[in-house]
């Protein structure tokens, strides 16, 4: 007591039988066992007591370091090599994980201990978990995360919906897990390149492709077994270095552009499901004509199960037309961005449409990081609503022309005057596609000139449930659906003139054709001008 020493001594007393008396036979047994057999033999008590408690005594001292380095308030930060090398002769090193690390830049010419871009960004994912423990010559490395209860906490698992998806991401590396009987051993890690043991500057410096390997410490060698807390730690840094090598393949990927093939596309896929990429789920709903309502995607029954089975079929229409997207597989478009040139790809956005799901996903990956990539997905949102507007406008269309009856999501019932502003209040009302005026002569009334127009010539096209609306339903050359509704206006009061006027409004998703803008507007002119006849021969 009161020495300064952070050891103390242990001394071994040994305690031995023999008999008085030795026949020959037993002295000569004695003297035949060689020395090394012997001097064993005499000292086995004393000998494996001491190993056992060395042996203790080091597992120890590792793990008290170990905490020594992760203490959150004051954590040792020197050690001496001897130090080291003692924490380490308790430990096992094995090999958990593997990660091919691609060198595309232009660094070989640089010195040999000069950092490179690829070697500082590896370095920079290994620091989100891992520090250089002090006087290793920066060979080892220990954990300094937080701590984990479980493997579940480290792991993200894809759970499967019994359908195929492009970013379903490959299945890592393996590996058994076992609860230890005692403590867990200190989590020490070191690298190697090409099988070749290396130090964090090395890493840094790394001037070529290679294929980096992790080794845990462990105080026994594991059977594929490895405790809880180094399998989720494993699994963590699996994780990061499999991102790290996404990304690269990703950056590789990028400078394709329009070149990229459909085995291009699955890869690109694949590697974004395993780095840090923002997502947008959008929930999808269709119109269902039979119920003339719109119904959740993610619920067919059987009575709507075909219907939207269709209102799936008009969206991959819809998005394959789009000027800015490019299929890249059954259900995902890439998002092109008419900005930049398409030689380089600013940055991944992918459309998916998950038919199992009832949604569209939308997924970007951009270089410049987290921030960048949330404004793009957001941009694109609008994008894919603007789109699920119109595909849900085409289904509203497809059911007028079907049945002559209008939705109110379409064209709503007669509220005001103003027929323009009560379309405008409907969901999915068009926009107005093609609009024309014909002049009305004085000397007819504009209520019977539109009554005449709808009983004769639009007779075949009226919508039944908006005929206070003088709606009409038409399809034109290209198969587009139209709604159509004609209005009079008061443009003088001079008598002299023709004071009214007859306007033709054209409602659709799509410019109309001539079979519309052209024979349909001279057939309503050539009734026009009919009735002015008629109304100037009965003077």
């Amino acid at each position: 007591e009161g020495s300064m020493e952070s050891f103390r001594h242990l001394s071994f007393f040994t305690v031995g039988f023999i008999d008085l008396y030795q026949s020959d036979d037993d002295l000569n047994d004695i003297l035949c066992l060689d020395d090394t057999s012997a001097a064993g033999s005499v000292n086995f008590g004393e000998s494996e007591i001491a190993r056992e408690i060395e042996l203790a005594h080091a597992a120890n001292f590792a793990r008290a370091c170990y905490l020594a380095l992760r203490d959150a308030l004051a954590p040792i930060t020197s050690l001496q090599a001897d130090e080291v090398e003692y924490v380490l002769s308790s430990c096992r090193f094995t090999e958990v994980l593997q990660a091919f690390v691609s060198v595309e830049d232009l660094s070989a010419h640089l010195n040999s201990h000069e950092r490179t871009m690829t070697g500082t960004k590896l370095g920079a994912v290994i620091e989100t978990l891992l520090r250089v423990v002090p006087g290793s010559y920066e060979n080892i490395f220990f954990y300094h995360g937080p701590e984990i209860a479980c493997l579940d906490e480290a792991t993200n698992t894809n759970i499967p919906d019994g359908s195929h998806d492009d970013f379903m991401a490959d299945d890592v590396q393996s590996f058994s897990v076992e609860q230890p009987l005692g403590e867990n051993p200190p989590l020490f890690f070191r690298f190697t390149l090409d099988e070749k043991l290396v130090s964090f500057n090395e890493i840094l410096a790394l001037k070529k492709s290679a294929m980096l390997a992790a080794q845990v410490s462990v105080f026994v060698e594991p059977e594929k077994k490895l405790p809880q807390s180094h399998a989720a730690v494993v699994s963590k840094l699996q994780n990061a270095l499999n991102s790290f090598a996404s990304e690269q393949t990703l950056e590789k990927f990028r400078f394709l552009g329009r070149s990229l093939t459909e085995e291009d596309f699955k890869v690109v896929m694949q590697n974004i499901a395993k780095t840090n990429h923002h997502s947008l789920d959008m929930p999808l709903e269709f119109f269902i004509s039979r119920s003339n309502s719109l119904v959740h995607a993610d619920n067919p029954t059987g009575s709507n199960e075909n219907d939207l089975d269709h209102g799936f079929s008009v969206l991959m229409e819809e998005l394959d037309k789009a000027t800015f997207t490019v299929r890249a597989s059954q259900e995902t478009f890439l998002v092109l961005d008419d900005s930049a040139s398409r030689d380089v790809l600013p940055y991944w956005c992918f459309i998916q449409v998950r038919k199992p799901r009832g949604s569209v996903i939308v997924r970007v990956h951009h270089p410049l990081g987290e921030e960048a990539a949330e404004k793009q997905a957001k941009i694109t949102q609008r994008l894919v609503k603007s789109i699920l507007v119109r595909t849900n406008q085409l289904l509203l269309l497809d059911s007028l022309y079907t049945t002559k009856n209008a939705s109110d999501l379409l064209i709503r019932e007669e509220p005001t005057e103003n027929i323009i502003e009560a379309n405008l209040t409907a969901t999915y009302a068009c926009p107005v596609q093609y609009s024309t005026a014909i002049p009305l002569h004085r000397r007819c009334a504009p209520h019977q000139a539109i009554l005449e127009l709808e009983t004769t010539i639009l007779q075949n096209f009226i919508i039944s449930n908006r005929r206070s609306r003088s709606v009409f339903v038409y399809k034109d050359e290209s198969s587009s659906v139209f709604y159509m509704t004609l209005n009079w206006f008061k443009i003088a009061d001079d008598t002299e003139q023709n004071p009214h006027t007859i306007e033709l409004l054209v409602h659709g998703c799509d410019k109309p054709g001539p079979l519309i803008t052209d024979q349909l507007v001279s057939l309503l002119r050539r009734k026009l001008l009919t009735l002015t006849l008629d109304a100037l021969s009965n003077l």
